[in-house]
């Protein structure tokens, strides 16, 4: 079965979770000073259920009064383009490996013409590119 991979709203949750921590608190704590019942704000936290700005402020002032919303998804945006940049870089490794082990299976016949294509093709537009007059 394939890895879930995380949500944005896993990662705000995951950003919530790590202040009301540091700050002694726990999810029971949080729910009661929020006025936000505790399974709703269990869904949320773990990431099933969106959290509504409204309910970002009101968690993040029942956290601590000096802590904004706008940090919170600042935190979670900079962990998220982290996330995807590190995808993507797993990405491009898994399409390299298989393109090594396809070359390893080549004949020397079928290396030569896949080498003259790449000198041809253009990669962003996935065509071969225009002759040159």
């Amino acid at each position: 079965m394939p890895k879930q991979e995380k949500t944005l709203n896993a990662v705000v949750g995951d950003v919530i979770r790590g202040e009301f921590t540091k700050y002694g608190l726990t999810l029971e704590m949080l729910a009661e000073r929020t006025n936000i019942p505790y399974g709703t704000l269990r869904k949320k936290i773990v990431g099933t259920s969106p959290i509504f700005v409204t309910e970002l402020i009101s968690i993040t002032k029942a956290i601590d009064p000096h802590i904004t919303e706008q940090q919170i998804i600042d935190e979670a945006q900079g962990i998220w383009q982290r996330m995807s940049a590190a995808r993507a870089t797993n990405d491009l490794q898994t399409k390299r490996t298989q393109k090594e082990a396809e070359a390893r299976t080549m004949t020397p016949d079928q290396l030569e013409e896949v080498t003259r294509r790449a000198a041809t093709r253009d990669p962003e537009l996935e065509q071969d590119e225009p002759p040159t007059p």
